[in-house]
């Protein structure tokens, strides 16, 4: 019955008419199916969970492993906001956890948490904090154990495990992080594994050292399987572009940590098989946070050399008109720090940001700080790169922004670049040879200089 409904209200009758004979098994079942039939309106089942949720606690003694972990699952996929569905669910399953065999149930749990949480301001309805690190701590443990068994675990149990730890900003524990990384690496599990589970392996990684305190201690020969022809040129020839850029941008992050995670080498190469794999070779289909991803992965790892900001130029207008002032940001920076001088690249920059500035619905969701952000980092790339005429453009940018409202809150970041711009006019003559006097006053401009000279890391243009 519960398994034939095609929608909710066959559903709902199924419960109303049957609901009272239900065992655990049914509630669990139930409770899964209205998780699959809300598809992208979750909404719509709060309702029919709320429901079920007394019933099920009802049921207690009849709670099966698979059961628990079907319910967290379901109800973080819906949203539920019962604490006490929360709460009893996963003390109970937390209870057995030891005794369980099967890798699904762990990260059906553990996808449960993490998607309930990113909806709820990163928190579970029902546990706080501490519990929820150690319930997480408990699950990836029984995971890893499982994952370095000789049967092992299948690949998407691992990717899905990370992937929910990331999302949660919770660090399992450095052993079993490291663990489930090596236990992938394995030709067994590797060879199955999918383009996108590797990509999020890689992603989460990333994340839980970069937010999460994680110390890797993976082997060598571990990264060099997972970033070979078995694990990341997938990625780059059957993957798709968020699973390549997020890919790219892990192996950035995870060498330029501190400590570094993988060779910078290593990284390297990693993102050039990425680049030059079938994936990264068709732009078309990027959107501008993936290309504007990787345009800064190629500016931290110094890759002048692969042609990928040329490709990035070149697709522009596919990408470029949904840009958002992070994407800005990073392509900016990166044409700047490559010296990669596309004139008509930078000036579609310009463009961009300046209708993310003019009155709107842009400019409502731009904070005041992320505003000067914005121009600072465009304008500081018009110097750094001489783009004489893009000089009016970089101005009226900052006078756009707003910034001299800001007075004595301009970010010190910001600071250094609106100082280069600056600069840079002055120094080249142009406009009207006042530089940025008048779209900042003489106090923040004071506090620009103060600020590029004690950072000797800006780089200057004409190399100052």
């Amino acid at each position: 019955m519960i398994r034939d409904a095609e929608g909710l209200p066959e559903l709902e009758s199924v419960l109303q008419e049957w609901g009272g004979s239900f065992d655990a098994i049914h509630a669990a079942a139930a409770f899964t199916k209205a998780a699959k039939l809300a598809g992208r309106r979750p909404a719509d089942v709060r309702a029919l969970l709320a429901r079920l949720a007394p019933l099920w606690d009802a049921l207690e003694p009849g709670w099966t492993m698979q059961g628990m972990a079907n319910v967290l699952w379901a109800a973080g996929k819906v949203g539920c906001a019962d604490d006490r569905l929360w709460s009893g669910t996963l003390a109970a399953y937390l209870e057995h956890v030891a005794a369980e065999e099967h890798g699904q149930h762990l990260t059906n749990a553990v996808y449960g948490l993490s998607a309930v949480a990113a909806g709820n301001k990163g928190a579970v309805p029902g546990v706080p904090r501490q519990e929820l690190e150690a319930a997480v701590a408990a699950l990836v443990e029984r995971l890893w154990i499982l994952a370095t068994s000789p049967d092992g675990v299948q690949s998407h149990h691992t990717s899905n495990a990370l992937y929910g730890c990331a999302r949660l900003r919770l660090n399992p524990g450095d052993a079993q992080v490291s663990g489930l990384l090596q236990a992938l690496a394995r030709p067994a599990m590797l060879g199955r594994a999918k383009p996108q589970e590797l990509a999020n392996v890689l992603w989460a990684a990333s994340e839980l050292q970069l937010r999460c305190g994680w110390q890797p201690a993976v082997r060598e020969a571990a990264w060099r399987q997972l970033l070979g022809e078995a694990g990341l040129e997938r990625v780059a020839d059957k993957g798709d572009p968020q699973g390549a850029a997020n890919a790219a941008l892990a192996l950035a992050r995870l060498a330029t940590a501190e400590p570094p995670a993988i060779d910078r080498e290593l990284a390297t190469e990693g993102v050039q098989r990425l680049l030059e794999g079938a994936v990264g070779q068709q732009l078309g289909g990027w959107d501008a946070q993936n290309v504007a991803n990787v345009m800064w992965v190629c500016a931290r790892l110094g890759l002048r050399g692969q042609g990928f900001l040329q490709c990035a130029a070149d697709a522009a207008p596919g990408w470029l008109p949904g840009a958002v002032a992070p994407n800005l940001n990073q392509a900016a920076w990166a044409c700047a720090m490559l010296r990669f001088e596309h004139p008509q690249l930078l000036a579609a920059l310009v463009a961009r940001a300046r209708q993310l500035l003019a009155p709107g619905e842009s400019r409502r969701r731009l904070t005041q700080s992320n505003a000067a952000g914005l121009v600072s980092t465009v304008g500081w790339a018009v110097a750094v790169l001489d783009q004489a005429q893009l000089a009016e453009g970089a101005r009226g940018l900052v006078v756009a922004s707003g910034a001299q409202r800001l007075g004595a809150k301009l970010h010190p970041a910001h600071g250094e670049r609106l100082w280069v711009l600056h600069a840079w006019l002055l120094r080249r003559g142009l406009l009207d040879g006042r530089g940025l006097a008048g779209a900042l006053s003489a106090a923040q401009l004071a506090a620009c200089e103060a600020a590029v000279r004690s950072d000797p890391a800006v780089p200057l243009p004409g190399g100052e």
